[in-house]
């Protein structure tokens, strides 16, 4: 009786931790694609903002010639 309540104990860890391994890889994954996602945020931040700066001085520019 003993070995076959081992066997269950046995089979219980060994599920415990194929379901442990399989969040951890889930986990993973998905911090992946958010520090991905994070990265393409921060890019396109940073092109909106050159472009913004380049638009703002040729509008200063404009203005500037403008002026009598």
């Amino acid at each position: 009786m003993f070995i076959f309540s081992e066997q269950f104990v046995i089979a219980g860890r060994a599920l415990y931790e194929a379901q442990l391994a399989s969040f951890h890889a889930l986990t993973e994954a998905a911090f992946d694609n958010g520090m991905a996602e994070v990265e393409r945020n921060v890019e396109t931040f940073r092109s909106s903002l050159a472009e913004s700066t380049v638009a703002t001085r040729q509008l200063l520019v404009a203005q500037q010639e403008a002026l009598p």
